[in-house]
């Protein structure tokens, strides 16, 4: 079963350009800017939590991402 997460993200300059990257990263299958505190949220779904720790890594690679905060769905 697949595993959805969703991933907070607080970047340092422009987010519509870091989103880019963020999109780019393979798991994410969208990523939209914010309003608020933090600047972006990207919607991750992985095969596994090895896989989503992947993804994770990856988000936090892009160039201007500064902190992630991750929040995974759980089924109801």
């Amino acid at each position: 079963m697949a595993i959805d997460a969703y991933v907070l993200i607080d970047c340092s300059g422009d987010p519509e350009e870091i989103l880019q990257g963020v999109r780019a990263v393979e798991g994410v299958q969208a990523a939209h800017a914010l309003f608020g505190d933090l600047d972006a949220i990207a919607v991750v779904q992985a095969e596994s939590l090895v896989v989503l720790d992947r993804v994770i890594a990856g988000i936090n690679e892009v160039e201007g991402v500064e902190y992630t905060d991750t929040r995974i769905a759980r089924p109801c």
